[in-house]
């Protein structure tokens, strides 16, 4: 396994989420959303390890932990001064019984436009890019075009803790279990594996830093 930086480059705004998450995505959740998918599979509970960190050899991410094993696999990161903005998008009802019912209304979102988003990741880079390669958009409102991706490229990773610890700060949610007594962190119940929104894989966990993340994103400075 590999110390990677994943970078991608946007060309359209990301929408937030209609709803606040508590915790922002993961690559793990990214990379096993789009083998999920492409095998054609939906996420029963009762199989919940299929994808578990340790459990499947397919998963390309290095496993990090002994109670509550994690995918060494970031959360998103863009820099701190990206810009936010309004989209307004026009919609009209499927059904038309009348000309009133027929009058288009407007609906709108927030987003945020990152020039890059970035990940960290410790995994196989050949088996990464084949997966990645894959996603063309990311986030809410896909199909009128937010979150369209332009490019994407792995490279090697300076930092010894990719995907685990960023500056030392959690660089994704951290099992307090196996990082007990952490200074200056922030402890939540969050679920530490995918699928997040699953309630069976909460637990407590040390989170990303507070004042940098946003809903589905971390505004961690990277550069």
């Amino acid at each position: 396994m590999q110390l990677l930086k994943i970078t991608f480059d946007m060309l359209t705004p990301v929408a937030f989420p209609l709803k606040k998450q508590p915790y922002p995505i993961h690559l793990d959740a990214l990379v096993i959303g789009i083998m999920t998918a492409s095998n054609k599979k939906m996420f029963e509970p009762s199989k919940n390890h299929l994808y578990a960190p340790g459990q499947n050899p397919d998963v390309p991410l290095a496993v990090c932990g002994d109670k509550s094993p994690v995918y060494c696999a970031s959360v998103a990161m863009i820099p701190k001064d990206s810009q936010t903005d309004i989209f307004s998008i026009c919609k009209k009802p499927h059904n038309l019984r009348s000309e009133k019912e027929s009058r288009p209304w407007l609906e709108t979102t927030s987003t945020i436009l990152p020039i890059q988003i970035i990940f960290e990741c410790q995994g196989d880079k050949s088996e990464l890019e084949s997966i990645l390669a894959k996603v063309r958009r990311i986030g809410p409102f896909r199909r009128v075009g937010l979150g369209e991706v332009a490019n994407i490229y792995i490279e090697e990773s300076d930092n010894p803790m990719a995907g685990l610890t960023y500056n030392g700060s959690p660089a994704r949610m951290l099992p307090v279990i196996d990082w007990p007594q952490q200074n200056n962190w922030r402890k939540i119940m969050a679920a530490t594996k995918a699928p997040y929104w699953y309630p069976g894989n909460r637990e407590f966990c040390w989170s990303p830093p507070i004042e940098t993340t946003i809903p589905n994103m971390s505004v961690i400075d990277y550069w």
